[in-house]
């Protein structure tokens, strides 16, 4: 597997399933966080539906000092899955990884090899309760609970808190994950979240660089961190040519000459370098 493209795929692994304060909290229900609620209800990650997302990609990863980077696509359908696709020349797709409701595929098309398995296998994922829909919702710019909730249903159970520039939004900390999402007042977007895992490691997540997208504001630089024991980690998403315009979702196609092996096998070829 050529470098670059190993070196993405390990930290979109990494990131997205490893994946993202003294202040005074009130809860939903209290009346004197009403003002809170309602900024943190009208920001675009809670109060828009989006259900679909495709466009270009710029990938920049950086592993312990070693940078690399490369092109791509990405493709997100509500529900239904979200596909990476990298490619060379910005023409031909080599390698992409699929996050399905129920299943993670990861393909190498060069080496025709690939991986598949459900995410109850994923021991950090099944001790996380991380799901599908928590990866959806951290790509797509949404404010989510644990089990994966959004939009307004998502704020039910989450604690308020004004923090200065910020009104931050903060899920039932009596979960094994716990996640923060800030809102800045000025602007109503969400900026940046966070989640922990059983206190062990910590994916953050930021947006910026927000444009109107068909009258709905969304980032086109998603920047996430995996702080944990180990190598740091960071992965930069540089989105262009969006678009919300309805597409049908497709599987890529595992053709019969592909190697089908081991998660094991795969991940240790992944950070093989």
């Amino acid at each position: 597997m050529g470098d670059v493209n190993r070196h993405i795929l390990f930290l979109i692994f990494s990131l997205l399933l490893f994946a993202s304060c003294s202040t005074k909290r009130a809860a939903m229900g209290d009346a004197s966080v009403a003002p809170l609620v309602e900024i943190v209800s009208s920001s675009p990650a809670v109060a828009t539906e989006r259900t679909m997302l495709s466009g270009g990609v710029k990938l920049s990863a950086n592993i312990a000092g070693k940078e690399v980077s490369g092109r791509g696509t990405v493709r997100i359908k509500e529900n239904e899955g979200v596909q990476i696709g990298i490619t060379a020349l910005g023409l031909v797709e080599v390698a992409c990884i699929e996050f399905l409701p129920d299943t993670l595929c990861f393909i190498y098309k060069i080496g025709k090899e690939y991986a598949s398995l459900p995410y109850t296998s994923v021991p950090f994922l099944a001790r996380a309760g991380l799901s599908y829909q928590v990866l959806e919702s951290v790509l797509m710019n949404r404010v989510f609970t644990a089990d994966g909730k959004s939009g307004t249903q998502a704020l039910e159970t989450m604690s308020f808190a004004d923090e200065g520039e910020f009104v931050t939004a903060t899920t039932d900390k009596e979960n094994a994950v716990v996640y923060k999402f800030f809102i800045e007042k000025s602007t109503s977007n969400l900026v940046r979240s966070e989640g922990v895992y059983n206190s062990t490691a910590k994916v953050v997540c930021t947006y910026s660089e927000f444009e109107e997208i068909g009258g709905v504001s969304f980032p086109h630089i998603i920047d996430l961190s995996l702080e944990a024991t180990g190598a740091p980690a960071t992965l930069q998403f540089k989105l262009s040519n969006l678009d919300f315009d309805s597409f049908e979702f497709r599987r890529r196609r595992i053709g019969s000459s592909y190697d089908r092996i081991d998660i094991d096998e795969m991940l240790r070829s992944l950070s093989g370098f």
